[in-house]
């Protein structure tokens, strides 16, 4: 049996999560942004919950819940969610996801010995 690439799986939740959003500008960008977070690592563990989506990279410890509500999505990144952003426009996605790629970078270099 041949497998569903891993993005496609992904789609399918992302989707039927996405759906809470009403518009539908918001609902891309929140698609978007997920696709986006899972490309900084093939070691992303992704874990769909009933209210909100998980992905955490176990060798960098860095971790983001995007949790989609009725207008926008927040997302919180961090362990102790240090970092929670509301994402309603593209200037906003943009912030959101300059904000997780520093996050991740930061968790990533702290993780990699030093040569």
């Amino acid at each position: 049996m041949r497998q569903a690439p891993r993005s496609r799986l992904a789609a399918a939740r992302l989707n039927a999560l996405g759906g809470r959003i009403g518009s539908r500008e918001v609902r891309r960008l929140f698609v978007r942004f997920c696709h986006e977070v899972e490309g900084f690592s093939d070691g992303f563990e992704i874990e769909a919950g009933p209210f909100d989506l998980s992905l955490r990279d176990a060798s960098s410890g860095f971790s983001v819940v995007v949790s989609p509500l009725s207008d926008i999505f927040l997302i919180s990144i961090g362990k102790g969610r240090s970092c929670d952003l509301r994402v309603s426009s593209v200037d906003s996605f943009v912030s959101a996801l300059d904000c997780a790629v520093t996050q991740y970078l930061t968790a990533a270099s702290k993780a990699t010995p030093p040569a």
